[in-house]
Formats: C-alpha cells, sequence, structure tokens
C-alpha cells in the first residue's frame, strides 16, 4: 500500500511540520515552469565559487546543462519579472559518484533502499517506496546574491519556496507520493539545514552493512525523504453535517450567487438535512474545515442527462447488450433511411428530366405532330372552301391567320412550371420557348419543308413557276459555261502534250555515261545522232 494513503503515517509526519502563512506571499513572489535549455548557460554565469563549492559536495559536480537534457523532470524558479533564479533536476534514481557508477546503484536501489536496510515504519505502520511513485532531488539552486542577478531571501522564505517547489512537481506528476534525497556529507547538511528538515525526514539506517556493500554509498550517506503531505494538506471525505453550512455557504457565494437567490440562503442546510437510504450528501475537509460538497442520489433522470450529455460512450447508462440492440437496430433504421433518401431522390431527378423533356423544342414538335393527326379533319373542313383557284385568290393573311388560331385553340405549349422555383436546376436543356402556338406551327412546317416566310408571300403560286423557269435557265448556263471551259482544259491538255513529245525528240540521250567513254566512241555516237537527225528532216 503507497505512502499516503495511510491515516496514521500522514498524521505523525504532519504533527512536526505544519504550514505556515507565508505561503500565499510565496506564489507572488516567485514562479515555476519546466526548464529549457538556455536555463543552464544563465545560471552558469551567476554561480559564484563558495556556491558551487557546495554544490559539487551535495550533487558530485554537476553538469546542469547535461542534467536538464537527462532528467524525469527539471523545474526552473523565476521571479515576478520571469527571470532565472533558481533551478530544481528530479530523476528516478539517485546522483552518482564520478568514478563510481555502477548497474545496482542506478538501476536496483530499490533491492538495497527497502524495509530491511531502512526504517519504513511509522507507528508500526509500512509504507512502500518505488520509482513509480518516488522521485529522486539530484539538483537544487537558488541564486540568493544580489550582486548576481539574485534575490536575497530570509531562510524561512526559501523553505517555503521549496514546498511551493515541491508542490508544483506533484501538480505536474499526480502519482508522485514522495521525493527523496541523498547526501554524501554531513558537513553539508548543516549548510542547507534552514530548509532540509523543513521539508524532509531522514529515513535510518537500520543495516549500515548495506552502505559499504553499495558504490556512491559510505558511512557518512543519509537518505531524507519529503511526503506528499508535507507540501499538499490532508484531504479527508466524511458524511456531511448540517453545521458544514456555514464553510460551504462561503465557498458557493464566493464562486457564484445564482444558487442562492434560487434555492435560498439555507439550501445547503436543507439539502444536507434531507438525507436518506436514496439521497446522501458527502463534504471534503481540510484540517476540520469543509470545503467541497458533493450530493449523491439513486433517483436519475435518464432522460435529462441524454438531451443534455452526449452518453454513448457510456452506452447511454445501458446495460451493454440492450446497448448492442440498440445500436443494430439504429445501422438498420439508419441504412433504411438512407434507401428512402436515395429512393426520393431518384424520384425527384427522374420528375425534374421530364419536366425539362416536355419544355424541349423536339418534344414540343412531337405533341404538335399527335395534335395535328388527331385534328386533320377539322383542318380540311377549314379551308375546303378555297380549294378552288378563285377562291383561294380571294384568301389574304389575316383570314390564314385567324384560321390557323381556331385550329390550334386548343394546344398550348409546355413552358417550365413552378415544380422548377422549389427544385432549382442548371440545366442547359432546359428551354422556354418565347413563340405564340401560330407561329411555332410556322415554324414546325418550315422544319418539315415550306418555305421560309411563306406566312409573309415567299414561295406561294403566283411566282412558283417564274421561280422554277429561272432555275432551269441557271442551270443551262452552268451547263453551257461547264461544256466551254471542258473544251478549253481539252485543247490546252493536248497542246501541252504535243510541246512535251518535241522536247523529248531534241534531248540527247542519257543513258551513256560519257565520263567512261574513249575519245573514238564519243566521235561515233556524235556521228550518228546527227544522221539520224537529218533522216528526220
Amino acid at each position: 500500500q503507497q505512502f499516503g494513503s495511510q491515516d496514521v503515517n500522514q498524521r505523525s509526519f504532519a504533527k512536526s511540520h505544519q504550514d505556515s502563512d507565508q505561503a500565499s506571499e510565496i506564489s507572488d513572489a516567485f514562479m515555476f515552469r519546466l526548464a529549457q535549455h538556455g536555463d543552464g548557460n544563465l545560471l552558469d554565469r551567476n554561480i559564484t565559487q563558495e556556491d558551487e563549492r557546495l554544490l559539487n559536495q551535495l550533487f558530485n559536480f554537476p553538469n546542469i546543462i547535461q542534467l536538464i537534457e537527462t532528467s524525469y523532470v527539471s523545474v526552473t524558479i523565476l521571479d515576478a519579472n520571469e527571470n532565472v533564479l533558481g533551478l530544481a533536476v528530479f530523476n528516478d534514481i539517485p546522483q552518482v559518484n564520478i568514478g563510481e557508477t555502477d548497474f545496482k546503484h542506478e538501476n536496483l536501489w530499490e533491492q538495497w533502499l527497502n524495509s530491511q536496510n531502512f526504517n519504513f515504519f511509522v507507528d508500526e505502520e509500512p509504507f512502500l517506496i518505488n520509482s513509480y511513485n518516488t522521485l529522486w532531488l539530484t539538483y537544487y539552486y537558488l541564486n540568493k546574491n544580489p550582486d548576481k542577478n539574485g534575490i536575497d531571501i530570509p531562510q524561512e522564505t526559501e523553505a517555503e519556496l521549496l514546498k511551493k517547489l515541491f508542490n508544483h512537481v506533484y501538480n505536474t506528476l499526480p502519482n508522485t507520493e514522495g521525493i527523496l534525497f541523498l547526501i554524501n556529507s554531513e558537513e553539508t547538511i548543516q549548510s542547507i539545514s534552514h530548509y532540509l528538515y523543513q521539508q524532509f525526514v531522514e529515513l535510518t539506517c537500520i543495516s549500515p552493512d548495506i552502505l559499504k556493500k553499495t558504490k556512491s554509498l559510505h558511512s557518512q550517506s543519509h537518505i531524507f525523504y519529503s511526503p506528499r503531505n508535507f507540501t499538499q494538506k490532508i484531504l479527508e471525505i466524511r458524511m456531511a453535517r448540517q453545521e458544514d453550512h456555514d464553510d460551504l455557504a462561503q465557498i458557493f457565494n464566493s464562486q457564484s450567487i445564482a444558487m442562492t437567490s434560487q434555492y435560498g440562503e439555507f439550501f445547503i442546510a436543507e439539502l444536507i438535512a434531507s438525507q436518506n437510504d436514496r439521497y446522501k450528501a458527502i463534504v471534503a475537509q481540510i484540517d476540520d474545515r469543509a470545503v467541497g460538497l458533493m450530493s449523491l442520489s439513486i433517483e436519475i433522470n435518464y432522460q435529462l442527462l441524454a438531451n443534455s450529455f452526449d452518453l454513448d460512450l457510456y452506452d447511454n447508462l445501458f446495460k451493454a447488450e440492450f446497448m448492442d440492440a440498440i445500436r443494430y437496430r439504429r445501422e438498420d433504421l439508419n441504412l433504411q433511411f438512407r434507401r428512402e433518401q436515395l429512393k426520393v431522390q431518384k424520384a425527384k431527378l427522374k420528375q425534374i428530366r421530364e419536366e425539362t423533356m416536355k419544355c424541349r423544342f423536339i418534344a414540343q414538335r412531337m405533341a404538335l405532330q399527335q395534335y395535328a393527326i388527331e385534328r386533320e379533319k377539322d383542318l380540311l373542313e377549314i379551308f375546303e372552301n378555297y380549294a378552288q383557284e378563285e377562291q383561294a385568290k380571294l384568301l389574304d393573311k389575316k383570314t390564314v391567320e385567324e384560321k390557323l388560331d381556331e385550329w390550334l385553340a386548343d394546344f398550348k405549349l409546355t413552358q417550365p412550371s413552378d415544380f422548377f422555383l422549389q427544385n432549382p436546376t442548371h440545366d442547359p436543356e432546359l428551354q422556354c420557348i418565347t413563340l405564340s402556338e401560330r407561329d411555332f406551327f410556322l415554324d414546325t412546317l418550315i422544319y418539315f419543308g415550306l418555305p421560309k416566310n411563306y406566312i409573309h408571300g415567299t414561295g406561294h403560286w403566283r411566282d412558283w413557276a417564274k421561280k422554277i423557269e429561272e432555275k432551269k435557265k441557271q442551270a443551262m448556263k452552268k451547263g453551257l459555261m461547264a461544256a466551254k471551259m471542258g473544251k478549253k482544259k481539252e485543247t490546252k491538255r493536248r497542246n501541252k502534250k504535243e510541246e512535251e513529245k518535241k522536247e523529248d525528240e531534241m534531248k540527247p540521250p542519257t543513258s551513256v555515261s560519257y565520263t567512261h567513254l574513249t575519245l573514238p566512241t564519243i566521235y561515233s555516237v556524235q556521228i550518228s545522232v546527227v544522221a539520224v537527225s537529218l533522216k528526220k528532216k
């Protein structure tokens, strides 16, 4: 059982080590932080020769920078202006004498530092010390020389400073229950006694032979121990009493007056007095003074907790098997929901596509074509009176437009509906036709071969024959011009061919290489060429 959890041990140490009233002043005058590499250089400049001699005796010629780099934790002491004043180094092994390092001393110190060799009994109750809950103070220095950027403080203040320093270590490493300090020289004990006996208690050696068998230890070696309760007050837990009201009310009112204004001035006393089998209240006290309150009840509003906090990590306060079933059901519902959402999304996309297709030109023309097929007889009846040539000549543009509007009365062009207001889309195929039904009908007829601007007179029977005749004349002109051009091309081709033939006859033979012929041979060839030419002439 670890030291610090034993009430007997804590009371025994606390009898001779009472808290000082200067703790608040120390907190304001000094600050602590984890050491940095540059702190070692700043301290080296300010260490005097006398301080260096004492440090060498206590900590075996320390190298500050190396200690900071290899320590378990190092804490730098700062003043109110954040100037470096001192350093404390803690390790999980004791400091080692130079030249006397051994594996046993560094790594197996728990074997020789045990209850058989040292007195670890207080009031006949043992406490356990090991590397998991205990650190060694392997270096401590505070610059108290004002000429070297230090601060002149009394010895009592330094003892309180060390206490606050240890408190910082305990807060940084909550599992630490105590700090050990090895001193190998009795002469140095007197130099540091002003804080040594205020913060440490010496462990009595039962078996002095162990000091001879272990390197770095000898007959003048002393081991001191500082338990956690020397620095941090003992916190006791007990059932709440009504007389705790005054202490607790002061704490509650200093933090917030909302609860007092909401529940009344004596709500804490009423809360404590209403304890029963289903409701309890406990308090934490230090030195017989209540410093905290916890109210416990087995009546739990699970719905309120579920609405206020994310309890999924704790299975929503259900049993594991029941929560697993809920998770499986939740996954099924989520999968079903996603499927329904996908189905709705597909249906929506399909409807958007259908609405878009209805508004396109092609779809409107197909609808008009179907409309014309169904009402073909109506159209024939409207214009059958104008079948004769004389009657047809009486038709004018206005009459035709009125007849077309009458026939297209039941046909309406489809425009984008209000559906797209609720479901906006950026589809480029969505079209809005600004033509009237009659203009759209005429545009469709043009698509199927009707002359453009027919309603305005273009392509009518009056100039149809004339245009046909003009087309024939243009075709004949093109044919004559093509025939003439063909004859000219043929004449040019024949003349060019004859010229090429004459040039070939006048050219000398090219298959003979004159460079390889002798002079008589060249003369004979030239004579032959001249004879041939004369013969042709």
